[in-house]
């Protein structure tokens, strides 16, 4: 879909202009915003939706995104379903510095960021390591190096939400002891924010990576030795699952998505059961509110004089139950009332067999747990397959008679018409 902007003006009134996007502004904007690195993805562009839907006058949101993985459609329909419009969105890439120091020159009352751009696929990460540092590690230098330019001639805070990973943890999920023995996985004890992370594969350890980046300028800039005062929230999130009505996902993988075709599974490897690996899924409505419980906490962490790492906190982001995928697969079935079938194949590389959060210190420090269960999860993500196929098959019509029209011969089908 090409990219439509508008003037990054005061939008008139009415509904329809939530159809478009502000581009750049042409002078600085006076507007206290939220700069939102890969609003326009899956994950980012659900938690622009719950961020447009807070009161508050410094609620605005600004998105950066190169638009690798995504489109600017989940962006409008976020607009369309809160009512509110994106205060700007610059189409460029995070590694290009001096682009990203325009976008923070254009917005200089920028006071918190939330990153969410990456690659992220594990198997792609291990054919392309190289191309996974630069990116992921790149894009975090330059925001933190951006923000912190940012804030100096301010307040001289930023706050700062990372999307981490699961993944973090690698090889120490498998070596944990899970108890099955209540329904669904809730007798499991999942990982907690202590366990040592030890990735297995070049995604994860660049998560890992990121985190010690981001503790090290919030050691620095903690508000004892700098002027500068830095607080982040870093969200290790596990699986998360499901469609809101307005997401449409490109390049990533959600349960339901391709129900019909065969589902591949690894039973060789797990201890569960169930006799296939283990995954604690979460509706991505519930983790993109997770994000917005995180600013808020950090918008109320005040400077402590005894704690160096005081302003740079972790967060498991789960349901803390364990589904096998068989049971995805089974609970798919019940909503879609479509067989599904699958075949087990060998484990992954850089894959683990059972992976559960223990999310307790969210609720007790953010308020915040996951609500919506695994069925939740798979009818919203079935529903919006269902409407997708119904658009491609609208699309594939029109295409049809557009390619008719245009074969089309008058000559050869009308007969001649009198002078």
């Amino acid at each position: 879909m090409p990219i439509t902007y508008h003037s990054a003006v005061k939008s008139p009134g009415g509904s329809h202009h939530l159809d478009h996007l502000n581009g750049p502004p042409k002078d600085p904007s006076k507007l206290p915003s939220i700069l939102v690195a890969g609003g326009a993805g899956y994950i980012g562009s659900n938690t622009v939706l719950e961020l447009l839907m807070q009161d508050g006058p410094e609620w605005n949101v600004v998105v950066v995104d190169n638009l690798s993985t995504s489109n600017t459609d989940n962006m409008i329909d976020a607009q369309r379903l809160s009512g509110k419009k994106i205060v700007a969105f610059h189409n460029i890439d995070l590694l290009n510095k001096s682009a990203l120091d325009e976008v923070f020159r254009l917005h200089p009352n920028v006071w918190a960021i939330m990153h969410f751009a990456s690659a992220k696929s594990v198997p792609e990460s291990w054919s392309n390591p190289i191309m996974y540092y630069q990116l992921n590690l790149g894009s975090t230098i330059n925001l933190l190096n951006g923000s912190i330019e940012t804030a100096a001639p301010r307040d001289k805070k930023m706050l700062f939400v990372f999307s981490s990973s699961a993944c973090t943890y690698g090889s120490a999920l498998d070596e944990l002891k899970y108890d099955f023995s209540k329904p669904n996985g809730t007798g499991a004890q999942g990982v907690v924010e202590e366990t040592p992370l030890k990735p297995i594969n070049p995604y994860g350890r660049t998560k890992v990576y990121n985190e010690e980046i981001i503790r090290d300028v919030c050691k620095l800039h903690n508000g004892l030795n700098h002027d500068v005062v830095m607080k982040a929230a870093m969200l290790r999130y596990f699986n998360p699952v499901g469609k809101r009505a307005h997401v449409r996902s490109h390049g990533g993988g959600y349960a339901g998505q391709g129900a019909t075709k065969p589902c591949a599974d690894s039973d060789t490897f797990c201890r569960a059961s169930s006799q296939s690996k283990i995954r604690d899924f979460i509706h991505i409505t519930d983790l993109a509110r997770s994000h917005v419980a995180a600013l808020r906490r950090l918008i109320s962490l005040e400077t402590s004089t005894s704690a160096q790492d005081w302003n740079c906190l972790t967060f498991n982001i789960g349901s803390g139950r364990g589904y096998s995928v068989l049971e995805i697969v089974k609970t798919v079935e019940k909503v879609s009332k479509i067989d599904i079938p699958t075949e087990t194949g060998p484990r992954r590389d850089g894959d683990v067999g059972i992976a559960i959060s223990d999310s307790s210190k969210a609720w007790r420090e953010l308020g915040w747990k996951s609500e919506m269960s695994l069925e939740d999860m798979s009818r919203d993500a079935w529903a919006f397959e269902l409407k997708q196929m119904k658009q491609d098959i609208l699309h594939l019509t029109a295409d049809m008679y557009i390619t008719q029209i245009d074969a089309f011969e008058p000559s050869r089908s009308l007969p001649a018409l009198a002078a």
